[in-house]
């Protein structure tokens, strides 16, 4: 039996490469006009979701490697600083290519099925009224504003939550809060 001498990058593709591959994928099923409007908007939520992950987990290894001053190749022959250039320029492609789905493909289907995303100068009096309303007896009740200043500083967040950055003024005096 003959001996395989080709690099193991030849035969194989790096983890990172081949995650974002992946995720490229989902991103496909965004633009595929055969699946429901919803769930080619799940589907590229879904892509921006993966690639927050990758970006908090794999993204994250990659650079505390390189900051290390670890300068070894690994299994797949590639240098930290080698496969992070190849990392970065990928997830820039794929950014781009998501921004290009959503405002050119799923924000305008959404438009054409009457499912508008509205400024809240555009609103009109009465979903003005109902969106007060929303947030008086839906959102309100569960927000817990955390102070931001001299004496507060900056809350550890939670990963997967959501949190808004809000400019308060009280008495005059402008306030950032969470």
């Amino acid at each position: 039996m003959e001996k395989n001498t080709s690099a193991p990058g030849d035969r194989f593709i790096h983890r990172d490469l081949s995650w974002l591959a992946f995720n490229e994928r989902v991103l496909e099923e965004a633009l595929d006009t055969t699946n429901p409007l919803l769930e080619r908007a799940r589907f590229l939520a879904i892509f921006i979701n993966n690639l927050d992950e990758f970006l908090m987990v794999r993204w994250a290894n990659l650079k505390r490697l390189i900051d290390s001053g670890h300068n070894h190749a690994d299994n797949f022959g590639y240098y930290p600083s080698d496969i992070h250039a190849r990392v970065k320029a990928r997830i820039a492609e794929l950014t781009e290519r998501a921004y290009r789905v959503h405002a050119e493909k799923i924000k305008k289907d959404l438009e054409k099925s009457r499912i508008d995303f509205k400024d809240p100068k555009g609103l009109s009096p009465e979903q003005k009224r109902f969106v007060n309303k929303y947030f008086d007896t839906s959102v309100f009740p569960i927000c817990t504003p955390m102070a931001v200043d001299q004496g507060h500083p900056f809350p550890v967040l939670t990963s997967k939550t959501i949190a808004f950055a809000v400019n308060l003024t009280r008495y005059d005096k402008p306030y950032l809060a969470i």
